[in-house]
This record gives structure tokens, sequence and C-alpha cells, in this order.
């Protein structure tokens, strides 16, 4: 049985349930890594409507401060008035099947249907129909997910034809008709059979066992302490990290409001009244690409994000020659610097198998680790401080319990 150690401080050792693959069938990936699902050419979801990607009740230090500053960003999730997204509070039924419908672009073609034919569509359909907000777009995108078959998800309960339009939406329900949305029903039925490794496992219906299995596999679920809880309300947080993860996977030919290049100059304005810039050598710009060598040039929105490397940065760590993709709101600010420095991570190796059993010292940290992998047992020796974190939170040794699968990043041997 062989012994590596897992690697210290720099890259923690990242507690986070997935599924075994054995025996599933693999999905097909794009050049670019994202999965081979188109959105809906030209149609997008558009640039955000509001601010600044932050609220007032998002900190940096929140472990979904990015995945809302993203789908804020990119047009997908909007906050309430005043600068609030309320994280903490539940999705609607009716709110996912509208951001599901955004995040896959059919958000405009949802609009465009007639009005009196949608009113009429649902009075015929759901029984409840005056209990469905009237906001815009709330019933054309329902009467379109209805059309185009990925609304069924939200009307298994035992609640008949109602369909509940301001309850909370659960976990299981936002997976499937996210899943549904984006076409991959077919790779779900696939994993119909496959092991899903979680303590509460046996609170998935058949009917969305291959759903959730495939979002475990492609990493959109993670899960909390050794359980899924698909049958808990979902809440906005965790709403905005399973868009954002999916919408990553996601081949997106033509995403409007996103431009990826090079920095060439930032221009800080001195002058409050005067907006600063910058300046980038496209590769895309609006999803298409961008003219060879031809500069672009944005304004910066008051209060814009910058992001380097995954991590909060300030706005002078924009330099030239950093890569960025710019996210832009209705009037081509930018709202969002996301950039990469390039720098070579150390050499990190991954290994995701099922813990056998746990060594800990006597004062409770961690020591030894024995997962079942790859078809046999090894043994990975804890490294003098190792990070154990699950959702972005540290959480203690103690928590790693046999039957957990685990994913552990290791150092060089």
């Amino acid at each position: 049985m062989a012994t590596r150690r897992l690697r210290p401080l720099a890259v923690a050792a990242v507690v986070t349930l997935v599924l075994a693959l054995a025996a599933v069938p693999a999905l097909a990936a794009t050049a670019s890594g994202g999965l081979d699902v188109a959105k809906k050419e030209g149609k997008a979801h558009g640039r955000a409507k509001g601010g600044p990607p932050w609220f007032s009740d998002v900190g940096s230090d929140d472990w979904a401060w990015q995945d809302i500053s993203t789908v804020a960003a990119k047009g997908i999730m909007n906050g309430y008035g005043k600068g609030f997204f309320g994280p903490k509070n539940h999705v609607t039924r009716l709110e996912v099947v509208v951001l599901a419908t955004r995040l896959m672009g059919f958000e405009d073609e949802a609009m465009d249907l007639d009005p009196q034919e949608v009113a009429g569509f649902l009075v015929s359909t759901f029984p409840d129909y005056p209990a469905i907000p009237t906001w815009p777009g709330a019933h054309e995108c329902l009467a379109y997910a209805i059309q185009h078959d990925y609304l069924w998800p939200l009307m298994q309960s035992a609640h008949g034809a109602a369909f509940r339009p301001n309850s909370p939406a659960k976990r299981l329900e936002v997976i499937v008709v996210l899943l549904e949305a984006a076409g991959l029903g077919d790779e779900a039925a696939e994993r119909a059979g496959a092991p899903i490794f979680f303590k509460d496992a046996a609170s998935v219906p058949s009917w969305a066992w291959g759903y959730v299995a495939l979002a475990v596999e492609l990493g959109i679920v993670r899960g909390s302490g050794g359980n899924l809880k698909v049958n808990q309300p979902v809440s906005r947080a965790e709403t905005a990290a399973l868009l954002n993860r999916l919408d990553d996977l996601i081949e997106t030919p033509i995403d409007r409001g996103m431009v990826v290049g090079t920095v060439v100059e930032l221009d800080i304005s001195a002058d409050p009244t005067l907006p600063s810039t910058i300046t980038v050598v496209p590769e895309t710009s609006d999803g298409l690409p961008g003219d060879d060598g031809d500069e672009e040039t944005y304004e910066l929105a008051p209060g814009v994000v910058v992001m380097l490397d995954d991590e909060l940065a300030s706005l002078t760590a924009v330099t030239p020659g950093l890569r960025v993709t710019l996210y832009l709101n209705e009037d081509g600010q930018v709202l969002l610097i996301n950039g990469e420095t390039g720098t070579e991570p150390p050499e990190v190796t991954e290994v995701t198998g099922m813990v056998l059993t746990v060594a800990l010292t006597e004062g409770g940290d961690l020591d030894s680790i024995t997962l079942w992998h790859d078809d046999q047992a090894e043994t990975f020796t804890a490294a003098a401080e190792v990070d154990i974190t699950r959702d972005g939170e540290e959480v203690a040794a103690s928590e790693i319990v046999a039957g957990l699968t685990v994913t552990l990043t290791l150092s060089d041997g």
C-alpha cells in the first residue's frame, strides 16, 4: 500500500464530495474544456442591469462571494433594491424557471411570445394561476419552460397541477431544472444506475437519480457534511453557485456583455466627474473573435470590482499584459474585471476516493488518511499544516469519516 504526502499551506486539501466515475460514461468536452452545450445563438444572458456586482449584505469573505459577483456581472442573477442580494433568502419555484431560462439564453425568445396566448396557456395549465406574480418575464419564461419541456421537474410533487410559484424550490428541483434546460437529460439518463456516495443518497428519488449523479460528477453539486440535502430549500447564495458552476461548464459561443483580452492600459481618472477606462486587445468581444491587434477601450463603472486569480484585488493590480475577462453592464461599462496573472502554480495532483480509515494526532489534527481509489487502497500522510474545507469553509479533521468521498490535493511526491 503506497503512502503519499498531502500538500501543505499553499494548496488546501479540499474535502469535496464527488461521484465515483467507474463504469460511468464520460461527458464529451470541447477543446476549451467546456461541455458541448450551445446556448441560444445571439440570445445568451445579457448585460447586467444593476450597478457594481457586489452587495452590502455579501462580504468578500462569504463562501459564495465570487459566484454571486460573477452571476450578477453576467446578468444571470440580480439583487434587490438598495444594494441587497439576500444570500440566505430562499429561491422560489418561479425564480428557478426564470433563472434557468436566462442562463441558457432563452429569455429574449420567451419575451417574444404573445402575451394573450401566454395568459391563456397558463390559465388552462395551472389551477393556481392567479398566484403567479406578474413581474416582467415571469409568465413568459414559465410558458417557454413548459413548451420546451424543462418545467416538469417542478411538477413531481403530490400537489397535482398546482404550480405554487412562490414556494421555496428544493435543491433537487433546481438541479434537475438546470440540467434539463441545458439539454443534458440524455447524459443524466446514462447515469441512472451510477453510485452516489453521500450519506443521504437514499433520499434521491429514482426519477432524479441520474441528474443528481451527473451534477455531482460535474462538480455542480458538492454537498455539505457528507449529505446532499436534496429535499431542503435552496438559498440564493447556493443558487448563484449552481448557476455559475454550470455556466462555466457550458460552451458559450456568443455571450453578450463579456470581453476577453489582454490589458494594454488602465487610465484611472483623478477627476471624479470623469470615468476611468481600460484598454485591451480583445480575443473575444461580445462573444465574437476580436479583430487582430485592434484595441478597444471601455469605461469603468463606479465601484468596479477586481478579482485577480480568484482573489479580491485593487484596481492598481490591473497592469499591462494581464489577461482579463471584462463583464459589462447595459451601458457598456465594466462592472467586473477578472484577471489571471499567468503565474505557474506548483505542480499539484488530485486524488478522489472513498475514505476507509482516518488517523488523527493527539491534538485532533489529521495525521493520515486511507482512501479506496483506482481499485486500490492507498494511505496519504498529512503534512504539518493541512487545510480541510467544504464549500469554502474550514472544517475539523474529525468530520472526515469512513464512507465519505473526498478529493485530496497532494504535493510533489
